[in-house]
């Protein structure tokens, strides 16, 4: 069977942490395209949150400690990002109470 030319797909990360975790990882045989990444803050203090790129160990910063007040929320990805067979968003955030929802569009290459 025929593999999709095309894949929107949204990933709801409820669980982030202060140390680094791969939140997608880009299939092989697709390049994922970052569309939007909106981080909410569902407590009532500042949290910040970090959001970066890792291509085979080498990890590239899209925003880094970026400040949420409580309650609140943002689309952290200003831009398209495409990442290639194998690449890792990770993300990293203050509190528990920092959420991310990642949209992404796959394309077989």
């Amino acid at each position: 069977m025929a593999l999709p030319l095309n894949r929107y797909k949204s990933f709801p990360i409820n669980y982030l942490s202060n140390t680094a975790q791969a939140v997608y990882i880009a299939p092989t045989g697709y390049v994922g395209v970052l569309l939007s990444a909106i981080c909410a803050n569902s407590g009532t203090s500042q949290g910040t949150f970090t959001l970066r790129v890792n291509r085979g160990g080498v990890r590239t910063n899209l925003v880094r400690d970026f400040p949420l007040p409580g309650n609140d929320s943002a689309n952290v990805a200003a831009g398209k990002v495409v990442l290639e067979p194998e690449d890792q968003l990770e993300a990293v955030a203050s509190s528990s109470d920092v959420h991310l929802t990642l949209s992404i569009l796959e394309t077989k290459i």
